[in-house]
């Protein structure tokens, strides 16, 4: 079997997307109060185990978590998941 190559963006972009643990999170109701709490960190949210991208698509929140290892994984969704609640309080 050949080994694969990649390009540098290719390479780059493995190392900045850690994916041995993914979650794709759909959000329809108050998404525009969701995206506005948590776009403040930006589209895609860089840690050192892990990354998540938001996207806002028509009436719904998407957000996507790619993590390295299931507690950086956990760490990640639960970080997310208190500032939804969060927003939804206020």
């Amino acid at each position: 079997m050949a080994a694969k190559s990649y390009s540098s963006k290719e390479k780059q972009s493995q190392k900045s997307r850690p994916d041995k643990f993914t979650s794709k999170i759909e959000i329809c109701e108050s998404a525009d109060l969701i995206y506005r709490a948590l776009s403040p960190q930006g589209d895609l949210v860089e840690r050192q185990r892990s990354v998540y991208s938001l996207k806002k698509t028509g009436d719904k929140v998407v957000i996507e978590i790619f993590a390295a290892d299931m507690v950086a994984f956990k760490a990640t969704t639960n970080s997310i998941m208190r500032q939804i609640e969060l927003s939804l309080k206020l």
